[in-house]
């Protein structure tokens, strides 16, 4: 053995040392080296086998979900063609409405209109029959006068030759 402090270098630990047990500890270097090389490729590749797999499995998920997404987007489509159609409805129907309201309000102002010359012509009817029954009474009441005076001159002339007599 060829003792080497820890605190040496290398190179200098090395310069005392025989062919034989060089060629040696050149061997067991590369061996060494190969070996830690080999070690470290097979932890690698375990962790690049579980790397992939959980790849794999991620990779499964997010097609499962990009279907739900996608069945989830042909529903919402479906809904929105429904709403827009629903909207063109409510749109279609609005506009039926509003020719309908501006129609009941041609026509109620039309019957107001109606209503109104009615009430005037009523109005005109209802004073012309008032002024007919004022005269009436007017005429009535002077030939009721004109009797009351020939029947209370007749009663006095009456009542006058009774006492003369």
């Amino acid at each position: 053995t060829y003792p080497c402090p820890n605190n040496e270098n290398i190179a200098d630990c090395l310069t005392n040392v025989d062919n034989n047990a060089f060629t040696t500890y050149s061997n067991f270097f590369t061996h060494t080296h190969n070996m830690c090389y080999f070690l470290q490729s097979q932890v690698w590749q375990e962790e690049t086998e579980q790397t992939v797999q959980r790849l794999a499995v991620n990779s499964d998920k997010v097609s499962h979900a990009m279907e739900a997404s996608h069945r989830l987007q042909v529903d919402i489509l479906r809904g929105q063609r429904q709403a827009i159609e629903y909207h063109r409805q409510l749109l279609e129907n609005g506009s039926y409405l509003s020719q309908a309201i501006q129609a009941s309000k041609e026509n109620v102002v039309d019957m107001l209109a109606e209503f109104k010359s009615s009430t005037a012509e009523q109005r005109n009817m209802i004073f012309e029959v008032f002024e007919r029954v004022s005269r009436l009474q007017n005429l009535v009441v002077s030939e009721v006068n004109w009797l009351y005076t020939v029947v209370f001159y007749a009663a006095c002339l009456i009542v006058i030759y009774i006492v003369t007599a």
